[in-house]
């Protein structure tokens, strides 16, 4: 557009110029004819024309001014879409930067409590399995030990005596005693002597399982009837002590009580900070059921 402009002034400019010089010769065409017929009229001959120099007058052209297209007015939007988009792009930058630190820190926060949840858990296995060991090191496998070993010894002499033999109404038969060997009766006074440590050792036993309960209580009033008679302290009639012969089937129940035991120690080991559920109950098969007790106030408990 600049050059479009500087050509059509030029061409006006040419054309201006070459005006200036068309009238400047007709305006002096006139004066020569008139000079040459005065000249004659006076001199009387020709007239001798001098040539007169040719003027030409420029008239000044006005002032060059370059324009260039007026460009569009200004939209009023920019000023407005500028702003609202750098506050969007801030908007969006603050909302990114908390959901990225609201995302650490929920990491954070659960992995604390996590942490924490662990070591409550494993403080908490570490009591369990501290008090489970405990019962074991130093009742039931002591106790199941002395146990075993005194009704080794038990059946040893049995398996010298007649058909439906039992250890506890043959103590008040003197004449049975007196028969047995020297080293039989020693057998006989370690039984009994062992009988009172193995009550102490039930009632020393702490908490067990309720289940438990009437075994051991039976077990215990065994060895104390099983120790007052060999004392000599019950008179000389059996009959009425019947009932006070070994359970038979704590042995068993034992049995399956220290497996229990062991089974959660090994979970407990296993999974240290982790849970591991409530201990699974001691469940006695019906064959290792006791038979009932002569109980006339209820007070003696069943399994």
């Amino acid at each position: 557009m600049l050059m479009k402009n500087l050509a059509t002034r030029l061409f006006l400019f040419c054309g201006i110029l070459a005006l200036s010089v068309s009238l400047s010769a007709e305006q002096s065409a006139p004066s020569k004819k008139g000079n040459s017929n005065s000249a004659a009229g006076v001199a009387g001959c020709p007239a001798v024309v001098a040539p007169q120099p040719s003027v030409i007058r420029v008239e000044p052209a006005g002032p060059i001014r370059l324009e260039m297209d007026k460009p569009p007015s200004p939209s009023i939007w920019p000023s407005f879409l500028g702003p609202i988009i750098s506050g969007l792009i801030t908007l969006i930058g603050v909302w990114i930067g908390l959901t990225i630190s609201e995302r650490n820190t929920a990491r954070t926060i659960e992995g604390a409590l996590t942490s924490n949840r662990a070591t409550l858990w494993q403080k908490a296995n570490e009591n369990e399995l501290q008090g489970i060991q405990e019962k074991l090191d130093k009742f039931y496998g002591p106790f199941m030990t002395r146990l075993q070993a005194d009704h080794i010894l038990a059946q040893d002499i049995r398996s010298r005596q007649p058909e439906g033999y039992r250890l506890l109404p043959s103590l008040f038969d003197q004449k049975w005693l007196a028969g047995l060997s020297e080293g039989e009766q020693k057998l006989v006074a370690v039984i009994c002597e062992h009988a009172g440590k193995l009550e102490e050792m039930i009632i020393n036993a702490g908490s067990v399982d309720p289940v438990l309960i009437p075994y051991l209580s039976r077990a215990a009033a065994h060895f104390r009837i099983l120790r007052l008679a060999y004392e000599r302290v019950l008179g000389n009639s059996s009959e009425r002590f019947k009932q006070y012969v070994y359970p038979r089937q704590l042995d068993g129940v034992l049995l399956l009580e220290i497996q229990r035991l062991t089974a959660r120690v090994n979970d407990l080991r296993a999974k240290p900070d982790a849970p591991s559920g409530p201990i699974a109950s001691l469940v006695i098969p019906e064959a290792l059921h006791l038979p009932p007790w002569v109980d006339p106030d209820g007070r003696v408990l069943q399994d």
